[in-house]
């Protein structure tokens, strides 16, 4: 039988071992708590970091999104200006294939007098040759009247052109 100092000098020993596993145990869980401390410190930074792109990116995409609406205002004017540029070439294009139509009859018209004129047998050749010469002048007049409003109105329609490209 063992004495009972034996055994308390066994039960001492066992504890004694038991206390320094549980303080082996004990630096090892301090030095996990220190890491994972250190590990979450790591984290905070780099939220914060984040965070902060977050926010420097939101105003950069809110910055962008501004811009883009004026750029997409300005071009819908842009737009808008065109369209009308372009109604105000169609009116003029209408006016001009009008003023063509009309030289067109105007002309027919003119020469179907001369042709009239030169039929006519009751006028005498120098009275005929006056009165033709007096509607060739009123003719070219004509001619000339319209081919001056017909330039006019070309060279207006060529300059609108050009400003509705340059758009």
């Amino acid at each position: 039988m063992k004495t009972k100092q034996k055994v308390l000098e066994e039960n001492y020993s066992e504890l004694e071992k038991s206390k320094e596993a549980v303080v082996k145990d004990l630096n090892e869980m301090k030095q996990s708590h220190q890491l994972l401390l250190g590990e979450v410190e790591k984290l905070k930074c780099e939220k914060q970091i984040l965070e902060g792109d977050v926010c420097e990116k939101n105003q950069l995409l809110q910055s962008s999104t501004e811009s883009q609406a004026q750029e997409s205002t300005k071009v819908e004017e842009a737009l808008r200006k065109s369209q009308a540029e372009n109604q105000a070439l169609v009116e003029q294009i209408s006016a001009v294939e009008n003023e063509r139509k009309n030289f067109k009859e105007s002309e027919e018209t003119l020469r179907a007098k001369i042709t009239k004129l030169e039929n006519s047998a009751n006028l005498s050749a120098s009275e005929q040759e006056e009165r033709e010469k007096i509607l060739m002048r009123e003719f070219a007049s004509e001619r000339d009247s319209l081919q001056r409003s017909l330039d006019i109105t070309t060279k207006l329609i060529a300059e609108r052109t050009k400003e509705a490209e340059n758009y």
